[in-house]
């Protein structure tokens, strides 16, 4: 598992449930966890059979691939869903993930035309669930807002689905977006 967060994020606090009080999920796997006191396995660039062995024939790594793949359905039934705020009369609708949630929410509730918009907050990057894009390309209007300068979140989702984005509010100075700034972007 990879956990993507940014930068506002990792540098904030927040409190939190207590972990410690949740039970331990087992995890069904022959994959030697780090930390576990579990034997070591060594994996190289070639596919390997159950046994962790290196094997160089195409039924062995197709049989590796197919595995990996049948993993996919359920990562997608597992991966954290989407989140759809707003109003279902909304013609525009902002797409994001991570901390800008928050300045979105409060910049919409200060809005005078709150009705107009929905926000799309993703929140499970790979594999991505096929239903983002009718959700995305119900709306006319698509606004991404990203805290990078490269709308690293708009490619990633080009790279599997047919959407556009009518507007990009981007800020890549290091500092989270306040509340103040999306209500203007949206409002230029």
């Amino acid at each position: 598992m990879i956990l993507l967060s940014d930068k506002n994020l990792s540098e904030s606090s927040a409190n939190t449930k207590d972990f410690n009080k949740e039970k331990e999920e087992k995890i069904e796997s022959q994959k030697v966890i780090p930390g576990k006191g579990q034997k070591i396995k060594l994996y190289n660039s070639y596919e390997h059979d159950d046994e962790g062995f290196s094997v160089e024939g195409a039924e062995e790594s197709k049989k590796a691939m197919d595995l990996r793949l049948s993993k996919v359905e359920k990562i997608l039934e597992a991966i954290p869903k989407v989140n759809l705020y707003g109003s279902d009369r909304a013609k525009k609708l902002i797409v994001s993930w991570g901390s800008t949630k928050g300045a979105i929410l409060e910049a919409l509730k200060e809005m005078e035309n709150k009705e107009d918009y929905a926000f799309l907050q993703i929140k499970g990057m790979w594999p991505l669930d096929p239903k983002i894009s009718q959700i995305i390309n119900a709306f006319k209007e698509k606004i991404l807002v990203e805290n990078n300068a490269t709308a690293q979140l708009e490619t990633l989702l080009k790279s599997q689905m047919t959407i556009g984005f009518t507007k990009k509010i981007l800020k890549y100075d290091g500092r989270p977006f306040f509340p103040e700034e999306i209500k203007e972007a949206l409002n230029d």
